[in-house]
């Protein structure tokens, strides 16, 4: 069986390691880049230099590039339809990564499936900003089309029952079409690294940083660093200017090998966010050993184990994040027990090996039904 995986060029990068852990179950495994479309017409420019003006509201309805416009969902949806059907070799089966657009448009007749984190329903309630609609008109255009995506595919598999149950309510797609497979993070092996503590190093992802409760972790540490003086903050993914004491900014980091230094340095990654579908950053913690803090509005939570693989705070509080906070950096005892139950769950769930497994397993059952 021939299998090609579609999806923006960013996100196949992102999840290499889920493509490279499906060549195991098929013939072949064509990792296919999409989604790149930008229109030339001069209406369709026009509209994009206008895009947050007052001019916008008589060139809207030309935009064709905007993510969240509905006229871009579709076009980006028909030049993916027609780069798989430009292939030298038609695929037996199409895996199509998110949702911004789908796999096809016009003729649905090569079987496929969507592997989500979320959907565009989850973003608007949960974080707006992730659904810049001009108004409801084209917002429920987009559901629709994304619809139309979901009930033509063969297969959908969700990393969280958070996304499975949004498919289910706000798009009336049948739970028995949807499989919770699950996610990894951008590593290639497990890591044989031994992981020790006594560095009261915290690390934080704050790439976007309020989404990510960047603002939340700034004040609890205030409250850490009263009781814990010598407690170090150490915030990576954006280049930001803080003058705080004990936090260090060090923007983005390319190198793997500088970011596995500071998983193996950390004593713990806090990662407070108010929407976060399912964070890989602390899957890649956990592959090092270290303990993480979390939020129930995390898509992680759903599998952590409060208190044997991680910690889940259920409020958005700077309090109650800085007293689990200090708890864990002054008992080693539960560091250690945390980061052993952390390892764990990555090596029996959250990799890219069991994910594939499963999602091979359903491709061919429903391949053979066929």
């Amino acid at each position: 069986m021939e299998l090609v995986i579609t999806g923006r060029k960013h996100f196949l990068d992102r999840y290499e390691g889920f493509s490279n852990a499906l060549l195991n179950h098929f013939d072949g495994v064509q990792i296919l880049p999409t989604g790149r479309v930008l229109n030339l017409h001069p209406m369709s420019i026009g509209a994009r230099l206008a895009h947050g003006t007052y001019f916008e509201r008589f060139f809207g309805p030309f935009m064709s590039y905007d993510a969240n416009h509905p006229r871009g969902y579709v076009l980006r949806s028909r030049q993916t339809e027609k780069k798989i059907r430009n292939l030298s070799l038609r695929p037996d089966f199409v895996i199509h990564l998110f949702s911004l657009f789908g796999p096809f448009w016009n003729n649905f007749n090569i079987p496929y499936a969507m592997y989500l984190d979320y959907t565009m329903a989850l973003g608007r309630k949960n974080w707006p900003l992730w659904a810049p609609f001009r108004n409801d008109r084209d917002y429920e255009r987009w559901i629709a089309y994304e619809k139309r995506s979901y009930d033509n595919s063969q297969l959908i598999f969700t990393m969280g029952n958070n996304c499975k149950n949004s498919l289910v309510n706000d798009y009336n797609i049948p739970a028995e079409k949807i499989h919770v497979v699950g996610s990894s993070g951008n590593f290639r092996s497990f890591s044989a690294a031994k992981k020790t503590f006594g560095t009261q190093q915290i690390l934080f992802q704050g790439s976007e940083f309020e989404r990510k409760g960047g603002d939340l972790l700034l004040q609890a540490f205030q409250l850490i660093r009263a009781s814990i003086p010598n407690a170090k903050l150490i915030i990576i993914g954006s280049t930001l200017t803080i003058d705080e004491p004990g936090v260090t900014s060090l923007g983005y980091i390319s190198s793997a090998k500088e970011v596995e230094n500071l998983f193996l340095t950390s004593d713990l990654v806090i990662a407070p966010a108010r929407c976060d579908p399912f964070t890989a950053f602390v899957i890649e913690a956990m592959n090092y050993g270290v303990p993480c803090i979390v939020t129930r509005r995390s898509g992680i939570s759903e599998i952590i184990s409060d208190r044997e693989n991680g910690i889940i705070i259920d409020s958005l509080n700077p309090v109650e994040i800085a007293t689990e906070a200090v708890k864990l950096l002054t008992h080693q005892n539960d560091l250690e027990r945390i980061s052993s139950g952390g390892r764990k769950l990555i090596h029996t769930s959250l990799n890219w090996e069991v994910i594939a497994d499963k999602v091979a397993k359903q491709i061919k059952e429903i391949s053979y039904c066929s």
